[in-house]
């Protein structure tokens, strides 16, 4: 044996090393909540389930995708169909019904969704008289069905949670009264 190191065997250890790394990173866990959407050169391979997934690192990349359901809160202004104008609060619950179109921008999904449902609660609220309107729990099933499936959302619930009606400013102007004479004495 020779003092010289073992080339060999350091390249073997450093080769073994750099295939553990790849197949670690090629293994992914997806929860029983989330769905694995694949790409590779831009387009999209494969939307899978829960499980392990093996994808080719560097040629595959991979998006979580929970399928929890998303809540957001609406705000609009609008007028009843008896010209009363209000301030409404709602709240819409989404689940995601396509992965694909979802991961692309879920943050930008999200927003066009809930401009979607805005304009569904205020043609709700504008087509009704203000002694008409339903409050919690009363249709929000069937307001969600009205929303339309939005970049990979579908609404699943919409509700209107307040309504509130803002009173017109006007200042109360009453004469400040003349105080008593008796009463202003100090002696």
């Amino acid at each position: 044996m020779s003092d010289e190191p073992d080339y060999l065997t350091g390249s073997l250890v450093a080769g073994a090393l750099l295939a553990l790394l790849a197949l670690v990173a090629a293994v992914w866990r997806v929860g029983p909540e989330e769905r694995l959407v694949v790409r590779r050169s831009g387009r999209i391979r494969a939307v899978t389930g829960p499980g392990l997934r093996l994808i080719i690192p560097l040629l595959d990349r991979a998006t979580r995708v929970s399928v929890r359901p998303l809540q957001a809160d609406l705000w609009c202004r609008t007028g009843s169909r008896d010209d009363v104008f209000a301030l409404a609060q709602g709240r819409v619950t989404f689940t995601v019904s396509d992965p694909r179109r979802y991961a692309s921008d879920p943050d930008a999904a999200l927003a066009r969704a809930c401009r979607a449902a805005e304009q569904v609660l205020c043609g709700h609220i504008a087509s009704r008289e203000l002694g008409d309107l339903s409050w919690p729990g009363g249709q929000s099933r069937t307001l969600a069905a009205r929303v339309p499936e939005t970049a990979g959302l579908t609404a699943v619930d919409l509700e209107l949670l307040d309504l509130e009606i803002p009173l017109r400013h006007q200042p109360v102007r009453s004469p400040v009264p003349d105080p008593d004479p008796e009463e202003a004495s100090w002696n």
